[in-house]
C-alpha cells in the first residue's frame, strides 16, 4: 500500500485524499475476504473468536512442544534447540538443483539492478535533489510486486529463525514459501533467457536431460517421493542417515502391502491360527495402523507378541528380538523398511 502511494506522488507530485480513500477501500476488501476465506478453509478459527484464535495458533506454533533428537547435515540436532541456520541448510538440501541454480542467479540480478539504481539516483542527486528522489521512489514503486514476493519469503523464515521456533520434518512447516520461491526463480529463469536463446539446441537437450533425471528418480522412489534430496546432500543415497528422510514412515505401508502379497502366495508364512499378529513400527502410532490393513491382521503394539514386525526408519523396534529378515524396502540400494518374522519357537 505504502509502494503504491509512493508511485502516485512519484508521477503527480502529491497524494489526494480521494486517492487514499481509494486505497483504503480496497485494503479493507482484502483483508474482509481473507478473513473470510481463512474462517471457512480453517475450522480451528471457527472455535471461537477469531483473532484470539489465530494468536493461540501462532504461539503454539512457534513454540511446539516436542522436543527430540534427529540428523541434520550429518550432525545430532534438537528440535526445541536448532542452530539459526536449520531452515536455509535444508532448503539447500532439499530443492532440486536447477531451482537453487535460478534462485542464485535471481539474487545476483536483483543485486546487479539495485546497484544500478544507486549509481543513477546518486549521479542525478547532485544535480536535482527531488527529481532524483522522485525518480527512485518510481522506480521502487513500480517493482512492488516483486518486493512483496520477496518480503513474503524473507519476513515468516526471519520470523521462524528469529523466535527459534520448533521445526522439525525438513522443511514441511515451511512449505508455504515454495511457491513464492518459484516465482523468484522463474525471475532468475527470465534473466538468463537472453543466453539461453543464443545456444538453443544446447539449453533444450540440457533442460530434458535434467527433467528426465527428475522424473527418473521419482520413479525410482514411487511412493517415497518426498525422500528426494539433491546433489548437494550427496542425492537420497548420500543423504541416508545424514537427515531425516521418511519421517512419516511411508515405508512401512510399501512393507505392509509387499508382506500380505507374500501371505497370500508362500504357504511357508501361513499360520494355523489366524489372523496373525503384526506390529508396524511408527513412532507414538503403533496402535493407529487399522487404515493401512487390506486384510485381517490382530494390531500389537509389543514386539514379543507380534508374529511380524515391521520396523522403520524412524523405530527400529525389533532390534534383539527373536525375528528373522523376511524383507526389505530400498530404494537407491539404502533400507526405509525392514519386514522381520518371528523365528518358530521364539
Amino acid at each position: 500500500m505504502v509502494l503504491c502511494v509512493a508511485e502516485f506522488w512519484a508521477g503527480h507530485g502529491r497524494v489526494t485524499l480521494r486517492y487514499l480513500a481509494q486505497i483504503a477501500v480496497r485494503y479493507a476488501a482484502v483483508v474482509v475476504i481473507a478473513w473470510v476465506t481463512a474462517i471457512a478453509l480453517w475450522p480451528w478459527l471457527q472455535t471461537g473468536q477469531p483473532w484470539a484464535q489465530f494468536k493461540v495458533a501462532l504461539l503454539h506454533f512457534a513454540t511446539i512442544p516436542m522436543s527430540y533428537e534427529f540428523s541434520h547435515w550429518g550432525e545430532r540436532i534438537w528440535t526445541d534447540a536448532l542452530p539459526r541456520s536449520y531452515i536455509p541448510g535444508q532448503l539447500l538440501a532439499r530443492l532440486p538443483e536447477a531451482f537453487l541454480v535460478l534462485l542464485v542467479v535471481a539474487l545476483v540480478s536483483a543485486i546487479h539492478a539495485v546497484t544500478v539504481l544507486a549509481r543513477e539516483a546518486t549521479t542525478s542527486w547532485r544535480v536535482d535533489r527531488s527529481a532524483s528522489l522522485r525518480a527512485a521512489m518510481l522506480t521502487v514503486a513500480r517493482e512492488r510486486a516483486c518486493l512483496t514476493v520477496c518480503a513474503a519469503v524473507i519476513l515468516p523464515l526471519a520470523f521462524l529463525i528469529i523466535q527459534r521456533a520448533t521445526i522439525y520434518n525438513g522443511i514441511r512447516h515451511v512449505l508455504f514459501v515454495i511457491p513464492m520461491l518459484a516465482v523468484i526463480a522463474g525471475a532468475g529463469l527470465r534473466a538468463l533467457l537472453p543466453l539461453l536463446r543464443r545456444a538453443p539446441v544446447i539449453a533444450a537437450i540440457m533442460g530434458g536431460a535434467y527433467a528426465g533425471s527428475i522424473v527418473t528418480t521419482l520413479a525410482v522412489l514411487h511412493p517415497l517421493e518426498y525422500v528426494a534430496m539433491n546433489a548437494f546432500a550427496g542425492g537420497t543415497r548420500g543423504a541416508y542417515d545424514r537427515f531425516e528422510l521418511d519421517y512419516f514412515s511411508l515405508a512401512a505401508t510399501v512393507a505392509l502391502r509387499r508382506l500380505e502379497h507374500r501371505l497370500d502366495y508362500n504357504n511357508s508364512l501361513r499360520f494355523a491360527e489366524s489372523p496373525p499378529s503384526i506390529l508396524i513400527c511408527i513412532p507414538w502410532r503403533e496402535e493407529r495402523v487399522d487404515p493401512m490393513l487390506t486384510r485381517p491382521w490382530i494390531v500389537q503394539t509389543d514386539p514379543d507378541k507380534a508374529d511380524f514386525i515391521i520396523a522403520t526408519e524412524l523405530s527400529r523396534c525389533a532390534d534383539n528380538k527373536p525375528v528373522e529378515l523376511i524383507d526389505e524396502v530400498k530404494r537407491f540400494d539404502r533400507s526405509f523398511a525392514w519386514t522381520y518374522a518371528r523365528r518358530s519357537g521364539g
